[in-house]
């Protein structure tokens, strides 16, 4: 096969061999330059613009101000129509930020969180517990994962109570696993004695 391929190649006139070689070099270069070079020249190129433009202009202070001022007018607008300036008492920011770390660990844990209930609050001698009841379906591994990392995601959080049936509901067993857990955290009481 070779062999033939070389007489072939060597029938065809030098000049148009040459033709042929100048073609396969202009398409190489064509391509290195499309798919290598270009895109990396463009960002050298923007980021030495941006290094001169940096080097030579100040900022206009005047200008940073009106923005930052007018940005801060659409933020107080903001949080007044979404009723976020009113500040809210500490435990009901800790519950909601418990319930997000929950909800969010659920996710990265490949647990379905059924519901996360406020529970009800108790308090010990020098701490006051702010607590959620959830019910989750997964795999047990799983859900042991995500109750580690619901205990370990802050510093105060206890699971303090857990139920776990392969169908707590009584349907079909799939190797899933349904939970229920009072998830709480303790923050120090004000009043503390």
């Amino acid at each position: 096969m070779m062999d033939k391929l070389t007489a072939q190649a060597a029938r065809i006139p030098a000049r148009q061999l040459h033709l042929l070689l100048a073609g396969v070099l202009l398409v190489g270069a064509a391509l290195l330059w499309t798919h290598a070079l270009r895109a990396p020249l463009a960002a050298l190129r923007t980021a030495q613009a941006e290094r001169i433009r940096l080097e030579t202009g100040e900022p206009n202070a005047a200008l940073l101000a009106a923005q930052l001022k007018s940005l801060d007018g659409e933020v107080a607008a903001l949080s007044t129509e979404l009723g976020l300036g009113v500040k809210q008492p500490p435990a009901a920011q800790a519950l909601l930020a418990l319930s997000g770390d929950i909800s969010a660990l659920a996710a990265e844990h490949r647990v379905t969180l059924l519901r996360a209930d406020p529970a009800a609050g108790a308090q010990t001698l020098a701490f006051e517990e702010i607590g959620v009841d959830a019910e989750a379906s997964g795999r047990y591994a799983d859900l042991m994962a995500w109750l580690a990392a619901v205990e370990t995601a802050r510093p105060n959080a206890a699971v303090l109570r857990v139920d776990m049936g392969s169908k707590l509901d009584g349907t079909a067993d799939d190797g899933r696993v349904e939970l229920k857990a009072r998830i709480a955290l303790f923050t120090p009481r004000a009043e503390a004695p």
